[in-house]
């Protein structure tokens, strides 16, 4: 016989034929079948002889089914009870009596004022009241050694909260240890088909698929696991190191790939990329994650280490490097200590000898070098592009794209303004002249004398006579 024909004989004993020992021993075994039946827990209340047994019941259909409104009535006239018995005590009735015909007069003799009673919690708050007590009592049977008695109360913690972490965690350790892993794994699938975000559940579920050897199902957690909102980076780089380890390069790769669509600026997954790509046999790929981790800072470990990486491979060019003033300038007076040797050998190799309009030249071949530092490799320093007409490109940039340039450097795709190309030959042209004037004043003992050479003085030997 099935649960609900023993619910409906149940049914009829209490109802029809009032036999209540017949209907409590009925919906009893009809419960142990199906125990998420709450008509089946409302109408086993009726057939308990003990209050506290009753409301036991009333509460349990509660749990099972929130919005039973017979369930919460008898919830509601049980509290009410309980206030008139505490009355009925404290006027003579004696301490662990039932409430009998006595009793009840002796209530009704004295006047008391009644009480309001207290609102019913709200189906949310009654469902966390009662999973704490489930929980309570699983701690206080595990104290006992009763570990079968705790797992059915954290089992009934989840079938109030089918992702309870707590009693997920506690239900399925003590499953397994008792030898029951299938209701454990049957436990964890129901949270993870209900929609559960909890990363520990998938964490567990993971566990078992490998366990199993059953890739394909360990592979389909993984990518869960990548799209959870608040999965731990330290746990992806888990599962993307497991699977390096067995060789599975390829999953690995494409675990990294959905986990960075979301979360594009985690260094760490971008450095693990990174030596992933590496490994792989891609060290043009590798540059590029390399880059991004490092662009993010270099005052995190992850940042340093990426920097450090990218710096074994071709140098890459980024706007960081193309909009400094400070790079150009440097460029520029390193042409003016070119310009200060030469000023340095056109007075005799003599530091004294160096004139006002040598220390000029060198001046001005600073100002000219810098020019020409402008037109040519730095046309777009931040504010003096702007401010000599330069435009930001207008194509859409790609974080992952780097361009190759000539000597092996390679360069970012760029948004800063660059200098007009007329204006950029202007300023060159310009920079050139100035750097020619500057030769000329550094070197213009040395040029006369190669223009204009003294002739070296022979002394006549014949003079003395």
């Amino acid at each position: 016989m099935d649960a609900r024909a023993l619910y409906q004989q149940g049914v009829i004993a209490i109802r029809e034929q009032k036999d209540l020992t017949a209907g409590r021993q009925l919906l009893l075994q009809s419960l142990r079948m199906e125990p998420e039946n709450d008509m089946a827990w409302l109408w086993l209340s009726r057939a308990l002889s003990d209050p506290a047994r009753q409301r036991q019941a009333v509460e349990r259909a509660l749990a099972i089914n929130p919005e039973n409104a017979k369930a919460q009535q008898l919830l509601q006239r049980f509290e009410a009870g309980a206030h008139i018995q505490t009355e009925a005590v404290s006027n003579g009735a004696p301490n662990g009596t039932p409430l009998g015909a006595k009793a009840r007069s002796t209530a009704l003799l004295v006047p008391v004022k009644p009480k309001t009673p207290a609102a019913p919690p709200a189906p949310g708050e009654r469902k966390q009241i009662q999973i704490a007590a489930y929980i309570k009592k699983a701690i206080a049977q595990l104290s006992e050694g009763d570990e079968e008695g705790a797992i059915e109360h954290y089992v009934r913690v989840l079938q109030l909260q089918v992702d309870h972490e707590v009693a997920m965690r506690e239900a399925v350790r003590y499953l397994v240890k008792n030898g029951y892993e299938d209701d454990a794994k049957e436990l964890i699938w129901r949270a993870i088909d209900a929609g559960t975000q909890h990363p520990s559940i998938f964490i567990t579920a993971l566990d078992f698929a490998r366990r199993d050897r059953d890739n394909d199902k360990a592979d389909a957690l993984r990518h869960r696991i990548a799209q959870l909102p608040d999965a731990p980076t330290d746990l992806v780089l888990k599962m993307s190191g497991d699977l390096v380890k067995e060789g599975r390069y390829g999953n690995a790769d494409a675990l990294l790939r959905e986990v960075l669509e979301s979360r594009h600026d985690d260094q760490k997954i971008l450095l693990a990329m990174g030596e992933l790509q590496n490994q792989m046999g891609r060290p043009r790929e590798s540059m590029i994650y390399y880059n991004r981790a490092a662009k993010l800072g270099v005052s995190s470990k992850e940042g340093r280490e990426a920097d450090k990486r990218l710096a074994n491979f071709a140098p890459v060019l980024t706007d960081r490097e193309r909009g400094s003033v400070v790079l150009a300038v440097r460029e520029a007076a390193a042409i003016g200590v070119f310009f200060l040797l030469l000023a340095w050998q056109d007075s005799g190799l003599n530091v004294g000898q160096i004139n006002l309009r040598h220390w000029a030249g060198v001046v001005l071949s600073v100002l000219g070098g810098y020019l020409l530092v402008t037109a040519t490799s730095s046309p777009q320093q931040n504010g003096l592009a702007a401010l000599l007409g330069g435009t930001k490109p207008k194509r859409k940039v790609n974080a992952d794209e780097l361009e190759t340039r000539m000597g092996g450097v390679l360069q970012e795709p760029t948004q800063l303004p660059i200098i007009p190309v007329p204006v950029r030959i202007v300023v060159g042209v310009i920079g050139a002249a100035l750097v020619a004037l500057a030769f000329w004043w550094v070197f213009s003992t040395s040029l006369e004398l190669l223009f204009n050479p003294v002739p070296p003085f022979i002394p006549d030997p014949f003079a003395e006579f």
